[in-house]
């Protein structure tokens, strides 16, 4: 089955893609990205993931994009028709790289600018989420470029195998400062009686969508969360924009199910 997708302006058959082997985002990982939920048909709270990327390509790449967020949306849109993903679910990544530059680290001149639609499943259930707390590959503390979605995830990807080798599903990082920021892919809250609590951008956590969302909804306040105060919660619970919200089932082998359910 041939895949469709956007690339620099254009809709081609994925096969025929052909990324520059100078490409800055590939020698250099010079780039960002963005991940959204497609919802029959359409991308979820687009505005907001298109102008967090616009954001970030201002802030990672300091270039201003010349495509606006009706444009990104209309091809999230026609992306997901193409592909025949209109009656379900489907993960919508766009991915932003300086492109080809006059020199090493040159300013981009035209940035390359990628968007692919592929299927993805929400189960209804969703699979238990054991954390292990993962030392070793801090989050920045008042670092502005670990609030944006780049490239490099090798921090996260070293720390999830590091978890899954303890036994876990997934890791907790910390940041330069000792306290717990987020899980690999996902943001974290802590539930204490009836607060959540989340860390603020400032301890080196992503700017989520789905972190902005939950906020509005519990009243969260954003406060350093050590680990003491983390393994002393109610309830823990990972946000992210293709899952949705999770409530955790362990940390370091400590049950967290049954300390309530998550806010309406």
């Amino acid at each position: 089955m041939s895949v469709s997708i956007w690339l620099n302006d254009k809709i081609i058959n994925a096969d025929n893609a052909v990324i520059p082997h100078k490409d800055a985002g590939f020698l250099r990982g010079l780039g960002v990205f963005d991940t959204l939920l497609g919802d029959h048909g359409t991308p979820v709270k687009a505005e907001q993931h298109f102008q967090r990327l616009i954001n970030n390509v201002k802030t990672v790449l300091l270039h201003d994009l010349d495509v606006s967020i009706e444009r990104f949306t209309a091809m999230a849109e026609e992306l997901m028709q193409v592909n025949g993903l209109s009656g379900g679910h489907a993960r919508v990544r766009t991915q932003v790289t300086s492109g080809l530059t006059a020199e090493m680290l040159g300013k981009p001149e035209k940035p390359l600018i990628m968007m692919s639609a592929v299927p993805v499943v929400i189960p209804e259930t969703p699979a238990p989420v054991h954390l292990k707390i993962v030392h070793g590959f801090p989050r920045i503390v008042d670092c502005i470029y670990d609030n944006c979605k780049r490239l490099d995830y090798s921090r996260s990807y070293i720390a999830k195998h590091k978890a899954l080798d303890l036994g876990g599903t997934d890791a907790l990082l910390g940041n330069t400062e000792g306290n717990i920021a987020c899980a690999t892919t996902s943001n974290m809250f802590i539930r204490e009686g009836d607060d959540y609590i989340t860390p603020p951008l400032r301890d080196g956590v992503l700017d989520g969508i789905t972190r902005r969302g939950f906020i509005a909804k519990t009243g969260a306040r954003e406060e350093s969360i050590s680990e003491e105060r983390l393994m002393a919660a109610d309830a823990v619970f990972l946000t992210n924009s293709i899952l949705g919200v999770r409530q955790v089932a362990s940390i370091n082998n400590k049950e967290f199910i049954g300390g309530g359910a998550v806010a309406a």
